[in-house]
C-alpha cells in the first residue's frame, strides 16, 4: 500500500476505520479452516474481559459471517462452551483460554509479545478433547487481534469498501478461509492518520 492509509469498512469506534499499513506478512503454512458449510456454522470465541475495540471487531465479523450466510454464529466466552470448531481471538496475555492454549504449545507465538499491532492467525488440531480444530487470532495488543479478525472477513470475500462503495458480499452457504496461517506485523509507519472527505474517491 505505499504506506497510504486505506479506509475500510470499520471502525472500532463506530465509523470507518483505518487500514493496516505496510505489515510484515507472512504465510506460515498453507492450511484451509471452514467457517460454514451447509447446516454447520463455527462458533466465535472471545473472552468476557477483552477490550471493547475488540468486542465491536467481533460484532463486526459476525455481522459479515450473516451477510455471507444468512446465518448467525453463536458467541461463547469460554473453553467449556466449545461444542465444535471454532475461531477465537484475543491478545496475548489477556485472554486466559488463549494463553492456555499457548501453554500447552499448542500455537506458536514466538516474538509476538510487545509488539505493536501485529497478530498471528493459526489453525490448530485438537485444542481440546471435545473439538477437531481452531482457528485461533492472537494479537500483540488490541489493534493488532483486531486487525486479524478484518483480516478474516478480507479472507472470506468481504470488500472493506462494501459499506462505502457499496459492494455487498457474494451470499453462499460454504465459506472456507485459505491459506489461513499467517502472521504480521509490525507496521512500517507506527503512527497514522486519516483524513475523511464527503466525495467518493476517484471522482
Amino acid at each position: 500500500m505505499n504506506g497510504k492509509p486505506n479506509i475500510s469498512k470499520h471502525n472500532i469506534n463506530g465509523g470507518s476505520r483505518l487500514e493496516n499499513v505496510n505489515h510484515s506478512r507472512i504465510c506460515v503454512a498453507k492450511e484451509t479452516f471452514a467457517v460454514s458449510g451447509g447446516d454447520f456454522l463455527v462458533q466465535l470465541g472471545l473472552s468476557i474481559q477483552s477490550e471493547k475495540p475488540l468486542h465491536t471487531a467481533m460484532t463486526h465479523f459476525l455481522r459479515d459471517i450473516e451477510q455471507i450466510t444468512g446465518g448467525r454464529a453463536q458467541v461463547i466466552h469460554s473453553a467449556d462452551q466449545v461444542t465444535q470448531s471454532v475461531v477465537w481471538a484475543g491478545v496475548i496475555g489477556c485472554c486466559p483460554v488463549l494463553d492456555d492454549l499457548i501453554s500447552r504449545k499448542k500455537v506458536d507465538v514466538t516474538g509476538l509479545a510487545g509488539q505493536w499491532e501485529s497478530f498471528v492467525i493459526q489453525k490448530i488440531e485438537n485444542p481440546w478433547e471435545q473439538i477437531d480444530s481452531a482457528l485461533l487470532i492472537i494479537g500483540s495488543d488490541v489493534r493488532g487481534a483486531v486487525y486479524g479478525l478484518f483480516e478474516l472477513s478480507e479472507k472470506m470475500g468481504v470488500s472493506p469498501w462494501y459499506f462505502w462503495a457499496d459492494v455487498p458480499p457474494v451470499r453462499r452457504k460454504k465459506i472456507t478461509i485459505s491459506d489461513c496461517n499467517m502472521r504480521q506485523g509490525p507496521p512500517s509507519v507506527k503512527y497514522r492518520g486519516i483524513f475523511i472527505n464527503d466525495v467518493i474517491l476517484g471522482d
